[in-house]
């Protein structure tokens, strides 16, 4: 950046005064050169002046620049579902977040940069995650609100009224997305509902979650609207990539609930992942969700600490080399940590 803005003034740089100055400034230890450092080289007060004038601009700008970057935050990628809408590539999962510290969470994680929030009615924390969207202050278009239904709503009636009651809880208009929590045996009537509630425009898209490849080929021959998402487990020991290609290409995206595997696995020390997070000055679980978003895949990580909100989500200011890739690929245990598919 500050070889940039050298480049800008040549005309300036053909100054001795204001060349030595630029060297001054890149070589001080504080990283910038005083009015007092550059007094000896002055011939008179205008040029102290017009030095003293110029270092107090540049700093006044990398101040500005830096405080806007700061406010800006991590920048965001985006998957874009079967219909069109965008939705984020990292989100915050609610997961086992209760009472006061759910709204606490949800709120500093809105502020923090997430702009996709996961809950489900398994939760019990429905009220709660929309007591901190409202407390965040951020516009509800700005956000991507999921929800989940689950078994004692698995009929076609009951997920209609579990639809509306989401609604009433969370206090929104509308809900981005809304999945069928799990392969009940009526799976099929629920998904049916959930196609009625899209056509009524109460939810933007629909889609599933835990469905095997077997179910999922099932659902496609009896469903009008293509799942725009399968939610299955997905970490760095089972990524199912190739079932990730398979839904690909049938319109679907898949999203990865327990990207840190829910403490199966100590993923935190992995000697894989500390190695490539230490060439990159990152983190091993952030190198751990850094390899499902780079393969496509959108993760939903849960935490209460305001510093691992930050990391979660600071995914997109490096790449992992087909090197990194490769090594992370080689811990696939290919079969599921908690007993599904």
């Amino acid at each position: 950046m500050r070889v940039h803005n050298c480049l800008l003034f040549p005309a300036l740089m053909q100054d001795h005064i204001f060349r030595t100055a630029v060297l001054l400034y890149f070589m001080c230890p504080t990283g910038f050169a005083t009015p007092t450092q550059l007094k000896p080289l002055c011939k008179d007060q205008s040029d102290e002046a017009f030095m003293s004038s110029f270092i107090s601009l540049y700093m006044i700008v990398t101040l500005t620049v830096y405080v806007i970057l700061v406010l800006a935050g991590s920048p965001m990628e985006y998957k874009n579902l079967n219909n069109g809408i965008q939705m984020p590539a990292v989100g915050f999962g609610t997961w086992d977040l209760r009472a006061q510290e759910c709204v606490k969470c949800v709120d500093q994680a809105i502020r923090t940069g997430y702009r996709l929030i996961d809950t489900a009615i398994m939760y019990g924390n429905k009220a709660e995650v929309g007591e901190g969207i409202r407390r965040s202050g951020i516009d509800r278009t700005e956000l991507f609100v999921t929800t989940k239904i689950n078994s004692p709503y698995a009929s076609y009636e009951k997920t209609l009224a579990a639809v509306d009651q989401s609604l009433k809880r969370m206090n929104l208009d509308y809900i981005d997305l809304i999945l069928v929590h799990e392969p009940y045996p009526q799976y099929m009537q629920m998904y049916k509902a959930l196609e009625e509630v899209y056509r009524q425009k109460k939810v933007r898209a629909i889609g599933v979650s835990n469905l095997n490849r077997s179910l999922y080929e099932k659902l496609l021959e009896n469903c009008e609207t293509v799942p725009a998402v399968n939610q299955v487990e997905c970490h760095v020991y089972y990524p199912q990539l190739n079932y990730k290609a398979f839904l690909a290409q049938r319109g679907t995206v898949m999203e990865s609930w327990a990207p840190f595997t829910e403490g199966r696995r100590n993923i935190f020390d992995n000697p894989v992942l500390k190695q490539i997070a230490q060439e990159h000055g990152k983190t091993a679980g952030q190198i751990a969700l850094k390899y499902l978003v780079q393969n496509g895949i959108i993760v939903i990580p849960k935490t209460s600490k305001e510093t691992r909100m930050k990391e979660n989500i600071d995914l997109f200011s490096f790449e992992l080399t087909p090197r990194e890739m490769n090594m992370i690929a080689q811990l696939d245990e290919k079969r599921s940590l908690f007993g599904w598919y």
